[in-house]
């Protein structure tokens, strides 16, 4: 058996059950560029390729020192002993310590400089992906601005400026990618329209297999509203149906609303009347807006489609100004259409 054999069919498989993050995508994705930064230093690409293959297998018996279990496993590993002297090993265990980007010392060989680099892949839309990820499989069920918070919170520790992420090699891949990163970062809009994506992403399944076998439309909106209310918290979610020439209340989440809104009135009637997505940063300043209730500060009503007539609208309100933009208006429609299939 070659080296590059035993590696693809024992070690990186083990990569397979962790989280979405450090997935084996992930290790091939190290290991890549660990081999091109070991030509670039002209090191050893062998031993650079197994620490990259090694370097996070640890993570299945910690994450808080999986860089120390991951060596651990590494000089375990007798096999490892037919390809690499005890010198090499070492070296290798010394690289796979020094890889983690909170390590306040720089990396003791170029080796640990090599992986570390490889190791950080900063594409600003995979690391913020990444951490949402992350902060949900550590906060499960928490709403959306709760993971929204805490994934911001870590973005600033680790990337922005005086944050603990170091370039120990300095590639051009990685010092664009965290200028790119850090610009977003500052950018609290973007930033939360890229987190909010992601999470719409993340829950979407949820809505498909609870609407996939039902068919009265009654119940698909009551869980619907259910679903996105628990996700974002929204001070009020709900629908209402078309009858005749009036809006009626559906199934909703939230305090009591208003029972029927003419055609053409208020912010649901005029969606209604226009045919199409409206988003209203302040309602406050929207024309004929029906005031059911004077906590709300935001809104957006998404009309859903049957047969080719609206049928209903998703009408939304938050305590918030400027709580939606067109990341909601995107996913509403795709669930709209979902309660009408």
């Amino acid at each position: 058996m070659t080296l590059k054999n035993y590696i693809e069919q024992t070690i990186l498989p083990q990569y397979d059950a962790f989280d979405g993050g450090h997935r084996r995508d992930h290790a091939e994705t190290v290991i890549r560029e660990s081999l091109k930064l070991a030509r670039e230093n002209q090191v050893d690409e062998q031993m650079a390729y197994v620490i990259a293959a090694y370097h996070d297998l640890g993570l299945r018996v910690d994450r808080e020192k999986h860089h120390i279990h991951s060596g651990e496993i590494l000089m375990a590993d007798k096999t490892l002993r037919q390809w690499f002297t005890e010198e090499q090993l070492l070296t290798m265990r010394d690289a796979i310590e020094d890889h983690r980007a909170s390590g306040k010392n720089p990396p003791r060989t170029i080796y640990g400089a090599i992986v570390a680099e490889a190791d950080r892949q900063i594409d600003p839309q995979t690391v913020v992906q990444r951490t949402m990820a992350y902060s949900a499989k550590l906060l499960p069920n928490a709403p959306f601005n709760e993971l929204y918070q805490r994934s911001k919170e870590h973005l600033l520790e680790k990337y922005a400026e005086g944050g603990y992420l170091h370039l120990w090699l300095n590639s051009e891949r990685n010092v664009q990618g965290l200028a790119s990163l850090r610009n977003i970062i500052r950018d609290e809009m973007q930033l939360r329209k890229m987190c909010k994506d992601w999470f719409y992403q993340s829950f979407l399944p949820q809505i498909q297999s609870l609407l996939a076998d039902e068919s009265d439309m009654i119940a698909k909106m009551a869980n619907t509203a259910a679903v996105l209310h628990e996700a974002f918290g929204f001070w009020w979610i709900g629908f209402y149906r078309v009858d005749g020439q009036q809006l009626v209340l559906g199934p909703f989440q939230g305090p009591i609303a208003c029972t029927r809104i003419p055609f053409g009135r208020g912010v649901c009637g005029t969606a209604w009347q226009k045919e199409e997505t409206i988003i209203v940063p302040n309602v406050h300043e929207f024309a004929g807006h029906i005031a059911c209730s004077s906590a709300s500060n935001s809104e957006i009503v998404v009309p859903i489609w049957q047969n080719g007539n609206v049928i209903a609208v998703l009408d939304i309100d938050s305590i918030d100004y400027n709580t939606f933009d067109e990341i909601d208006k995107k996913y509403l429609e795709q669930i709209g259409l979902l309660i009408c299939t």
